[in-house]
């Protein structure tokens, strides 16, 4: 049982990082080509971002499962709530940045990506500080 926790924790981090990485990919496209950038993020989203982040929600709620009884519920909750707001943001920024970026101030994108961002620290930070 230890083994098949430890396999599936290892391909949830490789997964985390790759969902991280394109993410600063993303946004550091947006950055350099504001306005050319759309269809290489919609690519990168749909191609790496969604398959990771789902993969993501079915590895971390295996891993829950397995250790259910050593995770405090407020653990599993703030990872739960923070997951949440991150892919949220994410969305938010791809809809504002696909229907409204000739009408908004680009200032709004920024924000929803910092808010992603600090989402992802928060989770970064949970996950290193897991209670196990």
């Amino acid at each position: 049982m230890r083994y098949l926790y430890d396999f599936i924790k290892l391909f949830h981090f490789i997964s985390a990082a790759i969902l991280l990485l394109s993410f600063c990919y993303s946004s550091g496209l947006w950055l350099c080509f504001n306005k050319g950038a759309l269809d290489r993020i919609l690519t990168q989203t749909a191609s790496v971002i969604i398959p990771c982040a789902l993969f993501q929600l079915i590895t971390g709620f295996t891993l829950v499962s397995l250790k259910r009884s050593e995770l405090p519920l407020y653990w599993i909750e703030a990872c739960i709530i923070g997951f949440i707001v991150a892919m949220g943001m994410w969305f938010l920024f791809i809809y504002i940045y696909s229907f409204f970026s000739h009408k908004i101030q680009p200032v709004w994108l920024s924000i929803t990506l910092i808010a992603c961002a600090l989402s992802l620290l928060f989770l970064v930070f949970l996950m290193s500080n897991a209670p196990l």
